[in-house]
């Protein structure tokens, strides 16, 4: 069974609210870190670990929501 709420029919949703599934949202920033990283490392960390934690208890990652977005000084 796939975790990622976006790939899932209306069926395999229905079926995750009837075993009372958990929600996992990520979000992150979107933010300088330095030269050597991506502008969405925090995004995906958040998507990492939402992950992780729905293969443990079997819930669901729903799309990211970013929180913010800075830019250098």
């Amino acid at each position: 069974m796939s975790h990622d709420l976006a790939s899932l029919t209306m069926q395999g949703f229905a079926e995750a609210m009837a075993r009372n599934a958990w929600i996992l949202v990520p979000s992150g920033t979107t933010e300088e870190h330095g030269p050597h990283l991506p502008l969405g490392s925090d995004m995906i960390q958040a998507e990492y670990v939402c992950r992780a934690v729905a293969r443990i208890v079997d819930g669901l990652v729903a799309p990211g929501i970013p929180n913010d977005c800075s830019r250098p000084a």
